[in-house]
């Protein structure tokens, strides 16, 4: 190396040093300590992995301390000594701007097209249930400031004007912001300067968005374009670049509407999502004049995932979708919402298939619409079954219902052959009916619209265009997914519905993710339903020929030594289809992760919560301390011995065997299978002794047939104090 190379480096580095050591102390202890509180250490990625770059980045971030310090001393380094700005994603442009780093100019082909063609299916679809679309195209900050990109940069969306002209000759009604927002660049900040290199701010939000109502303003008129005075409008400080401690302290501008709402979006904790694009949000305008406006479902991406007030104050409703791989499934939303109109926003960097999958764009075949423009829906109904052939099954068929709290979800196990495309008729409306790779018929629905006991029907198409009908009878399925039991090495996340499972042993491999039956009182194996090895959503469903009864599901992380498990009580009736479904988003030798667990099926019980049920009464020895059920015996010779679990029948005093003995502090619980008549019974846990007792007890019906779960925590026994706590006695199920 040159002798001039060398002073170079060295100096380099020697205010590298200077630069990085006071980063070093920035970060107090406790910033530290709730980093990794918070979350696990992400794992070392299997060879084969197809993330393997990434996973290794968050892998090296974990275990380098401050790494992310000195990656930020770098950079500033460059900034400081050279002007320059090293960053994997950011680079300077002229005046001081910031931009996403360059790539290759984009060529128009094949994916551009797929993609102009699916949206044309998605208007279709729209259209034909008398839904106006929309297509909204936000242009990157390239393309608006390609005036101040890094000199010698050949910037070029040339491709967007070949799709759009594509677009045109397919008749889809787009809306591109390019135009509008490139001449307002020159007299106003669309974009910020350095601060969020890649989205608009709220004031290039705002003229975008206006665009969109100025052309929906055409379909609704009630629908205007907002004013300045909609919003309250302030600033803010824009500290750094995301993904990144550079420093910009840009003031960007901050719109908040006035508009009166109430978010419901927690009355749809169970929607359907692409695990990697999360983005969900429902809100209600409260403002007295709300129902002018039109229910709007939009798909959009990262541009409006922080913006949803950009749409509360012209609609009556907003219903927001991560869109990506979410809008190729348009029809699942559409029929749980029954929008007024749907929009779909995409942004110009978002056009590859990291963000929407190709292969699936050009699969979509979404069903056609069934209602002409002269008749009602009821007449469409009446019109289909009088052209339609009448069919029956071979034994008693019925669709299942899960109700939800914003939406109901029902289910038709696999019966039909040779079909194109299917619906769900009620007397007055038509629902899709979709069929996954596992057979199961399905269909979202509004919550409360299909009710136990109504009759439905099943309609299709199949190949050869001849359409069939059946009536069936709808019945109430419950879930089963309440965790009793769980190993050791089983933690979960109530928050994102997330199981995870990890072993410490040594030379134990996991390898599967298994979902079995067990006998419900003994838990004998029974059978294996399922067994996953590698990632994905899994749905399916098994026909139960067992008597019927309790049950246990064993969801397990299968192993070469010691699996790791979640045991769930369900009730099983004899001849009848039951359903399941679940995500493994991780499986590696040491660690499995199964998230959105649901098992369901027809049910003569809705399933317990595992809450007290009852109020406990207390011996005079007895007294309730902060939660602690504390036992005390004054008497002389008076020693305790052991703590017992046991019922007696109020009605004839007869003392049953004990459910639960032990000598030793631990928790406790199991399950007891009430196999005698249904009577009022007292449920005894006591200090036994050998001269008199002491306990707690709580009186509760006792149901022939049902099965009962227990449960307390003992944590001091010795002669003369006995203290139990969370002592619980509940029903799995009740009529």
């Amino acid at each position: 190396m040159k002798k001039g190379k060398v002073t170079d480096c060295l100096f380099v580095m020697i205010v590298l040093a200077f630069m990085v050591v006071p980063l070093l102390f920035m970060n107090t202890k406790q910033d530290v300590k709730s980093d990794f509180d918070n979350r696990a250490l992400v794992e070392f990625p299997e060879i084969d992995d197809s993330g393997f770059e990434g996973k290794v980045e968050k892998y090296l971030q974990d275990r380098i301390g401050f790494r992310d310090q000195m990656v930020t001393g770098f950079q500033l380094l460059n900034d400081k000594v050279g002007g320059e700005l090293r960053h994997p994603i950011y680079t300077y442009g002229e005046n001081g701007y910031i931009f996403f780093s360059m790539s290759d100019t984009i060529q128009y082909g094949s994916f551009h097209k797929t993609f102009a063609e699916a949206v044309l299916k998605m208007q279709e679809y729209c259209e034909s249930r008398g839904v106006k679309f929309y297509f909204l195209f936000d242009p990157e900050k390239k393309a608006i400031y390609r005036r101040f990109l890094p000199k010698g940069v050949n910037y070029s969306d040339q491709w967007v004007d070949e799709m759009f002209a594509y677009m045109s000759e397919l008749g889809v009604n787009y809306i591109d912001n390019r135009s509008l927002l490139y001449d307002l660049s020159f007299e106003e900040q669309v974009f910020n300067q350095k601060y969020d290199a890649g989205h608009w701010n709220d004031l290039g939000c705002f003229y975008g968005t206006n665009n969109l109502w100025k052309r929906i303003h055409e379909d609704y008129p009630e629908v205007s374009e907002y004013s300045f005075d909609d919003f309250t409008i302030s600033s803010g400080i824009g500290q750094y670049l995301a993904s990144s401690k550079f420093p910009v302290n840009e003031e960007i501008p901050v719109f908040n509407i006035n508009t009166k709402y109430e978010n419901i979006t927690g009355q749809y904790s169970d929607i359907r999502l692409n695990k990697s694009y999360r983005y969900f949000q429902y809100y209600v305008n409260l403002n007295e004049d709300a129902e002018k406006y039109p229910r709007m479902l939009i798909f959009h991406g990262s541009y409006y995932n922080r913006n949803p007030k950009f749409f509360i104050g012209r609609t009556q409703e907003y219903i927001g979708v991560h869109d990506y791989q979410n809008v190729i499934d348009l029809d699942y939303y559409f029929n749980i919402f029954q929008p007024d109109l749907v929009v779909f926003e995409a942004a110009q960097y978002t056009f590859n298939d990291q963000y929407f999958n190709s292969g699936r764009m050009a699969a979509i075949d979404y069903n056609p619409g069934l209602v002409a423009e002269d008749q009602s829906t009821e007449e469409a109904i009446r019109a289909a079954r009088e052209q339609a052939e009448e069919f029956s099954f071979e034994s008693d068929v019925k669709l299942n219902v899960i109700s939800g709290e914003g939406f109901d979800t029902v289910y038709f196990e696999r019966a039909l052959g040779n079909v194109k495309y299917s619906y769900l008729f009620t007397d007055h409306e038509i629902y899709d009916i979709r069929k996954d790779s596992f057979g199961i018929y399905s269909a979202g629905v509004p919550s409360g619209e299909i009710s136990e006991g109504d009759t439905v029907t099943i309609y299709y198409q199949d190949y050869l265009g001849k359409t069939f009908f059946v009536n069936v009878l709808v019945q109430k399925a419950e879930q089963s997914v309440q965790s009793i039991k769980s190993s050791d090495g089983v933690s979960y996340n109530s928050s994102s519905k997330q199981y995870t499972f990890m072993t410490e042993v040594k030379k134990n491999v996991f390898d599967a993710v298994n979902l079995q039956l067990l006998e419900g009182l003994s838990g004998t194996y029974l059978k294996d339903i399922c067994s996953r090895t590698s990632t994905g959503t899994y749905t399916s469903s098994f026909l139960n020929l067992n008597e019927t009864g309790w049950y246990r599901l064993r969801l397990k992380a299968n192993s070469n030594l010691q699996d790791e498990s979640v045991e769930i009580y369900t009730y099983l009736i004899k001849g009848q289809r039951y359903y399941y479904s679940f995500d493994v988003g991780t499986l590696t030798k040491k660690k499995a992760v199964v998230s959105n667990f649901q098992f369901f099926g027809p049910c003569p019980y809705t399933l317990g919560n595992f809450e007290q049920m009852e109020e406990f009464s207390l011996t005079e020895g007895t007294r309730l301390n902060e939660g602690i059920y504390v036992m005390h015996t004054e008497l002389e010779d008076n020693v305790f011995s052991s703590v017992i679990l046991q019922m007696i029948n109020r009605d004839t005093n007869e003392l049953n065997d004990p459910l639960s003995v032990t000598t030793n502090n631990g928790k406790y619980q199991g399950i007891y299978y009430h196999k005698a008549p249904s009577a009022n019974y007292s449920v005894w846990l006591r200090a036994n002794s050998n001269q008199k007792d002491e306990y707690i007890s709580t009186s509760i019906y006792l149901e022939d047939g049902m099965m009962y779960h227990w449960s307390y925590e003992v944590t001091l026994l010795d002669q003369k104090e006995v203290q139990i706590k969370d002592f619980s006695f509940v029903s799995l199920g009740t009529e």
